[in-house]
């Protein structure tokens, strides 16, 4: 949910003596050295390094126009190489779903580069979670370990989002600065009655299953996830220090309004954070091209880039100039039609493996115009 919404901020320094979010509209400014494994993946996004070489963020913060194997990603100081993306196989599925009854019509892609669930389309928004696996660091960088979150607990907000709150026409700001609100973990039965009042798309997208809902400790509640938030880390305190309980995932309004914030829930998912071998999926840096006979009747051929792991099926989509779908299907090749003269065609490429869907598409240089 990428809509000009409302971002709190939180940090995991002095969790258990956070002042109170409503001091300053999005959260208390924090210093981003006392907490090192925040990361910033865009500006849109944050993540949270989960292990000295994992960065856990929203599954809708993944871009591939600059995420993808073989990019570099700015980890405190140093720009890291990122050596895989691998997505939670529930997303996987959603994705998989969304992709093919879409057919890749232009309403159904986001972010120009990138395919997928995205968080508000009427259905529910499972498992909003992705791995960004990096180059070893040079020097040791602190991650953080899981927790359950527990119903009542007090937890800590992390972001770098906009402060901008309805409720405060005065406080809009976007000054990249690290912020932390203090917040405590909603009955999901409460966060679903709330969002029942919404309206029909927000109804259905909360799942109490996977995720789970935070509101502002005090009143009024202000503090709430927005834009630049999504895929930052929710954290509680423990005697052995902060813990990770959830994961950005989207919320109304900024929480003008007092509407709750949606974290993934980390600790049902553990199983796929941990996982020291996840499938990652299929990366291409670069463009398709199509090659052939641009003549009526004759035949054209998708070629993409290299893939940085191996598909088990590739879907290829031939299409114009202005993203209308010819030919969509497992076949690399296209017949030029009668209707296609004088067009400019490119194809689209996803190739899909259980770790997500690696996509591709012509550039400039890689359409080809058919004969008149």
């Amino acid at each position: 949910m990428r809509a000009a919404i409302t971002a709190i901020l939180v940090s995991a320094v002095a969790l258990a003596t956070a002042p109170a979010a409503s001091s300053i509209v999005g959260g208390s400014v924090v210093s981003r050295g006392d907490h090192p494994w925040f990361v910033v993946i865009d500006t849109n996004c944050a993540g949270v390094l989960v292990q000295p070489s994992r960065i856990l963020t929203s599954a809708n913060c993944i871009n591939q126009s600059f995420l993808a194997a073989g990019r570099r990603l700015r980890v405190g100081t140093e720009r890291r190489r990122i050596t895989g993306i691998a997505f939670h196989p529930e997303w996987i599925r959603q994705e998989l779903a969304f992709t093919d009854h879409c057919q890749l019509r232009r309403e159904c892609i986001y972010n120009g580069n990138s395919v997928g669930v995205y968080c508000r389309t009427s259905m529910a928004c499972t498992d909003d979670m992705a791995i960004i696996g990096l180059e070893p660091s040079r020097s040791s960088r602190s991650s953080l370990k899981l927790a359950p979150a527990r119903i009542g607990s007090r937890a800590t907000m992390l972001g770098v989002g906009l402060t901008y709150n309805a409720d405060d026409p005065n406080a809009a700001a976007d000054d990249g600065r690290l912020r932390a609100a203090d917040v405590r973990v909603m009955r999901d039965g409460t966060c679903a009655r709330r969002y029942r009042r919404a309206g029909r798309l927000w109804r259905q997208t909360f799942d109490d299953l996977s995720t789970f809902c935070v509101q502002d400790s005090e009143r009024p509640r202000r503090a709430a996830l927005c834009v630049a938030d999504w895929g930052g880390p929710l954290v509680t305190a423990t005697a052995r220090g902060p813990r990770l309980i959830g994961i950005g995932s989207w919320s109304k309004d900024c929480g003008s309004g007092g509407w709750p914030s949606v974290f993934s829930d980390v600790w049902r998912a553990r199983s796929f954070v941990r996982d020291n071998t996840p499938t990652w999926l299929p990366s291409m840096r670069g463009d398709t091209r199509v090659t052939g006979s641009t003549v009526v009747g004759g035949t054209v051929t998708c070629r993409p880039p290299h893939m940085s792991a191996s598909p088990t099926s590739i879907v290829f989509t031939f299409q114009t100039e202005l993203d209308d779908v010819l030919q969509r299907g497992a076949s690399p090749t296209y017949v030029v039609a009668e209707s296609d003269r004088g067009e400019q065609v490119g194809c689209r490429v996803e190739a899909r493996n259980a770790g997500g869907i690696g996509t591709a598409e012509s550039g400039p240089d890689g359409l080809t115009r058919i004969a008149d």
